[in-house]
């Protein structure tokens, strides 16, 4: 009997050692898991009534812990949505005279992996009524260059 007691405790100061070894490999923060898309999804299903969409290129970010070689998330996540709408210029001149903007003179118009090189030198506004009507999100920012661009990074709620 003596003889089992020694390997049963063997075996069980294995397990503990290999049980720690795996919770320290789970990684403190989740990974982030981004797909580049240029369609008009996003527009379709989170974006309300605007109309004059001719592009838009976004970056859809799923965020998961990866333990083992296998995705994990803790309950159910939603994901973050962050790119660059162009519109018609009669849509933006439409949408920039129906609000009263908000200069953001620090606002820098970078997004993930999108280049936005040609942006920069733009003159970028905000105005909460404008994203309340339009965008079903609500955690992030939209910023509206005035005449024909809309720069998002949204998560739902």
């Amino acid at each position: 009997m003596k003889k089992y007691a020694k390997v049963i405790i063997v075996i069980i100061v294995v397990l503990i050692v290999l049980a720690v070894l795996a919770f320290c490999a789970v990684p403190k923060y989740p990974q982030e898991f981004v797909t580049y898309n240029k369609d008009k999804v996003f527009t379709n299903k989170y974006v309300s009534k605007l109309e004059g969409v001719v592009s838009c290129e976004y970056e859809k970010i799923d965020k998961a812990y990866v333990f083992l070689g296998k995705k994990y998330s803790l309950g159910p996540t939603d994901p973050a949505y962050r790119g660059i709408i162009t519109l018609s210029e009669e849509e933006g001149k439409k949408i920039f005279n129906s609000y009263d903007w908000h200069l953001d003179d620090e606002f820098v118009p970078e997004i993930g992996s999108l280049d936005t090189a040609n942006l920069k030198d733009d003159e970028w506004y905000f105005n909460y009524d404008f994203d309340n009507d339009y965008f079903y999100m609500g955690l992030g920012y939209v910023r509206f260059n005035g005449k024909d661009t809309i720069i998002f990074d949204q998560q739902m709620h």
